[in-house]
């Protein structure tokens, strides 16, 4: 309350810490404090009705698209959640806790404030101050210590599948500047350890017990490479395909999703040009599927929003692990996740 206070009566602040488009970050004592910048609201509502025009233009023009105007939509609704700060501290317990009941590594700051409505309308956060790095700060040193670096990444990424398929929460922007690494060093100064910090989460996705476990058994089912019950996954989960969708598609999309990254970037690009050259011939068959049928009757898939903030969470995640000399399967590590997800609430 007192920083709160002292902010808010608009005392001087040094420089922050961090910056980002809407809020930027200051040391305060051991505190965090999260100061959001005039206008940013109505900026973004600017912002969605340009990509709303933008979305109806392409799906007059792309036969083979799904409805962009639905997916806008549930973006802006999660921009929007990005601004309510009283949202993003009940997203950080409910990290911290799947986190817990899980003994995961990976951490999360904790708020200091929850339900303090002069703070969250005045666009304050307040939390707990977590020691780390930004990973190009601490790379050099994590380079010298390679094993650490890569139970780094690998925590990383399963501190994300985890709180998807056990918790029902999605961080949709863990990109670099949103990641710390908090290293432990031995006597000599030797990295010993090196643990993920996950910041900021107001831009999240919460999901039902039924919509988590429709995800996990998506997943279950790209796995072990069963097209028609993906398919059936789909459904289950609300997803509308357009009839004869080929269901090939959407186990190709997955498995690229969860595919590996490796230390070789000429590999890592060339799985990137694989997919994309086969996908550019799947959805020209689609096309042409469409065109003999006369057209679609809409798009050909909706009711996506359950998926959304996972493949969203997964590209971020994907572009921040392929940037290091680690290996990570991806698929091992959120089909392993899915898979205890499904089997805990069979047993319950």
């Amino acid at each position: 309350a007192a920083v709160r206070d002292a902010l808010l009566a608009g005392d001087v602040l040094e420089t922050p810490m961090a910056s980002a488009s809407i809020a930027q970050v200051h040391k305060v004592g051991g505190a965090a404090v999260k100061l959001q910048k005039d206008g940013v609201r109505h900026a973004f509502w600017v912002d969605m009705l340009c990509l709303k025009f933008i979305a109806r233009v392409v799906m007059a023009l792309e036969s083979a698209a799904p409805d962009m105007s639905e997916i806008v939509d549930n973006q802006y609704q999660h921009f929007v959640k990005e601004m309510d700060f009283a949202s993003e501290a009940r997203a950080l317990d409910h990290a911290r806790a799947v986190l817990r009941a899980h003994k995961h590594e990976a951490v999360v700051p904790e708020p200091l404030h929850r339900d303090d409505a002069a703070s969250v309308e005045a666009g304050v956060l307040c939390m707990t101050w977590c020691a780390g790095e930004k990973v190009k700060t601490a790379l050099p040193k994590l380079l010298e210590a390679p094993a650490a670096l890569q139970d780094c990444a690998r925590t990383l990424v399963d501190a994300h599948a985890c709180l998807l398929f056990h918790g029902g929460i999605v961080n949709m922007d863990p990109h670099p500047g949103n990641i710390l690494v908090d290293i432990e060093t031995d006597a000599a100064r030797r990295v010993v350890r090196a643990t993920p910090v996950l910041l900021d989460w107001g831009m999240h996705q919460t999901l039902s017990k039924a919509e988590r476990l429709g995800v996990a058994r998506v997943v279950d089912a790209a796995a072990r490479g069963q097209a028609d019950e993906l398919l059936a996954a789909y459904r289950a989960l609300g997803v509308q395909l357009a009839d004869d969708f080929p269901a090939q598609i959407i186990l190709d999309f997955w498995q690229f999703q969860l595919r590996a990254s490796s230390k070789d970037s000429k590999r890592d690009m060339g799985d990137v040009e694989a997919f994309l050259e086969k996908h550019m011939g799947n959805v020209q068959s689609l096309k042409d599927q469409l065109e003999e049928k006369g057209g679609g009757d809409g798009p050909i898939a909706s009711g996506l929003a359950p998926l959304l903030g996972a493949v969203r969470a997964l590209d971020l995640l994907h572009n921040f692990v392929l940037d290091l000399p680690v290996e990570v399967s991806f698929l091992d590590i959120y089909a392993r996740r899915a898979r205890e997800a499904v089997a805990a609430a069979k047993g319950q």
